[in-house]
């Protein structure tokens, strides 16, 4: 027969003595029972499995994510390396000449350059400028000369401000933040992959 004491949560079994039993009043020997049959033991043995199942996927989905990040990083890597091997190839076969600013694109609270400037065939090409900046610093205004580099075999495309902000903020930003994103992505994939396996070879245990 079976008791359940509401107040303290304990199970007690009345149960046919032993030879080594100590009797109660009534006949029965009173016994409580051992710690791994008791449901509520059972219950947070259950739970605790759960919730550790529970991190190793957390640590599994992070080294997902870990993965993606390094994979986003490589991407930038390779955009970057290869406008800088533009600029590079820009400066091998680049023409330079110099240029007119004469007009500024707003767009709020930033400006570029619209420069014009005439090719060695006597081409009249017009072009904005790669670089943005803030109104309050007045980097360019109507009317300032410029040099420009330019391709001749594509102007329109490839003509720029030959200037050190120009030429390599458009492609250095993409290599910067392409190793950081791959660094953080590699030893993030690294450390949650090997706390997901180390959570599952000790619960196989």
């Amino acid at each position: 027969m079976t008791l359940l004491n509401q107040e303290s949560v304990l199970v007690w079994d009345f149960t046919r003595p032993g030879p080594n039993d100590k009797l109660n009043s009534i006949g029965f020997s009173l016994k409580s029972p051992s710690a791994n049959s008791s449901p509520i033991n059972k219950y947070l043995t259950a739970l605790k499995i759960k919730l550790q199942y529970a991190h190793m996927n957390g640590y599994r989905n992070a080294s997902y994510v870990g993965f993606v990040l390094y994979l986003f990083g490589i991407v930038l890597l390779i955009y970057g390396f290869y406008n800088l091997s533009i600029e590079k190839d820009l400066d091998q076969k680049g023409l330079k000449t110099t240029g007119e600013v004469y007009d500024l694109e707003v767009t709020e609270p930033y400006r570029q350059a619209w420069v014009m400037f005439t090719t060695s065939e006597g081409k009249q090409i017009r072009f904005l400028d790669k670089l943005f900046w803030n109104h309050s610093f007045e980097k360019y205004k109507k009317g300032d000369q410029v040099e420009v580099i330019y391709d001749p075999a594509s102007p329109h495309q490839t003509a720029v401000i030959n200037h050190f902000f120009q030429r390599t903020t458009a492609p250095w930003w993409p290599v910067i933040v392409g190793a950081i994103v791959f660094l953080v992505g590699f030893f993030m994939r690294k450390i949650m992959l090997r706390k997901a396996l180390e959570l599952d070879a000790k619960l196989k245990r």
